[in-house]
């Protein structure tokens, strides 16, 4: 229910008959574009879903992605990236499931938007062009390079080892205006930087382009509760992989880490001078910051 405009929350959670629930709390302008909350609710063999409460879009010319009872949406959909073309129309792409979050058949979907920026959407389809067999695929990041006048999606997926979340960091790029995607290739896998079996790198921000041409795309490293055993400092540590090169190679740099918390999800910016910003996601109730 409402307690206020656009701030949603559970009501009467307790007489919910599934063993987890798990929910967000969501605090928004009256004029969003819209506001919904989900509960996600979880037993042993199946998952449910329970619409909490949902307004509808209040923008005039815009539509949904994807919205689960339409055609092409699936019950789980997360970790949404939206980039524009130069067409000036819109790609989005996030990771989708049939069954829920890394399960075998977790994908990435893609849609493109058709007569204007948002207005509307071509049906969602599976990106087959990043899906190993068998294996959940995480977290897409998009980036357009003018340059080159491609669009790179990077992304991550599971590995033999461990399906938590992440695994070897990827990158398919497409063409334009063809929308043909390339082979997909390994920048950071999951045994590198760790010792063996290795560690899941792990990735949800965008990529910052410094004013030096430099690409700087931030990235975690997750052990995961499925996951071999690994020295449990390796977990949590931010670091990014840098090309100077628009792509063509990688490099790994930084395992920043403390005691206290994990720091994941990070995001960065370039500040005045070239100085670098870093801002974590903590399990601390703060948000934590370093520089370079």
């Amino acid at each position: 229910r409402a307690s206020a405009p656009g701030v949603f929350h559970v009501e009467n959670s307790s007489q919910l008959p599934y063993h987890h629930l798990s929910y967000k709390r969501m605090v928004l302008p009256q004029d969003s574009i819209y506001t919904s909350t989900v509960a996600v609710l979880k037993n042993r063999t199946k998952v449910h879903e329970h619409i909490v409460s949902q307004a509808k879009l209040t923008a005039p010319g815009l539509s949904w992605i994807s919205k689960v009872g339409q055609p092409g949406a699936l019950l789980y959909n997360h970790m949404a990236m939206v980039e524009k073309l130069p067409d000036q129309s819109l790609i989005a792409i996030w990771q989708a499931s049939v069954e829920g979050e890394g399960k075998a058949d977790q994908h990435l979907r893609v849609s493109y938007s058709q007569a204007g920026p948002g207005a509307s959407w071509t049906l969602p389809a599976r990106l087959a062009a990043t899906q190993p067999e068998g294996y959940p695929v995480w977290s897409p990041v998009l980036q357009w390079s003018e340059r080159d006048q491609i669009l790179w999606l990077f992304y991550t997926h599971s590995t033999p080892h461990c399906r938590a979340p992440g695994g070897d960091l990827m990158a398919v790029t497409m063409e334009w205006p063809s929308r043909t995607w390339s082979a997909p290739r390994i920048l950071l896998a999951f045994k590198d930087g760790a010792p063996s079996p290795g560690v899941n790198k792990v990735i949800a921000n965008r990529l910052v382009v410094l004013s030096t041409g430099e690409w700087v795309l931030p990235y975690w490293r997750e052990r995961g509760r499925s996951c071999p055993t690994v020295d449990a400092a390796l977990s949590g540590k931010a670091g990014v992989v840098v090309s100077a090169d628009g792509g063509k190679t990688w490099e790994a740099r930084g395992a920043v880490n403390t005691d206290k918390t994990w720091l994941i999800e990070q995001t960065v910016v370039e500040l005045a001078g070239g100085r670098l910003l870093m801002l974590c996601r903590t399990a601390a109730s703060f948000i934590f910051r370093t520089s370079s």
